[in-house]
């Protein structure tokens, strides 16, 4: 491993640590974006698999770059996936699918 590698490591695990602390001590409070989030969780991770399948399958074939494939499906999967959430939020049926009270 060498002394270049034990350092690398060193100074990744710092880094890491770092940022659990300061994410402990300045994101640890209540706000409506946590709020929001936090609601939103589970129906949000049951609607992006379709989303995030539906988008690759018509960018992929037609993206050549691999960077921007992975690009634009991450954004549009993002962008969509909020807005489908928001969209079925309000309609009763889905609030049973999608495990929300």
């Amino acid at each position: 491993m060498g002394c270049c590698g034990l350092l690398k490591n060193i100074v990744l695990i710092s880094a890491i640590s770092s940022i659990i602390g300061f994410s402990s001590i300045y994101l640890n409070k209540n706000s409506r974006v946590l709020k929001y989030l936090n609601k939103s969780a589970f129906p949000i991770y049951i609607i992006h698999q379709t989303i995030l399948l539906l988008i690759a399958f018509f960018v992929v074939p037609i993206v050549k770059s691999t960077t921007w494939a992975m690009l634009i499906i991450i954004l549009f999967s993002a962008l969509f996936t909020f807005a489908v959430y928001e969209l079925l939020k309000n309609i009763k049926i889905f609030n049973v699918l999608l495990g929300m009270k």
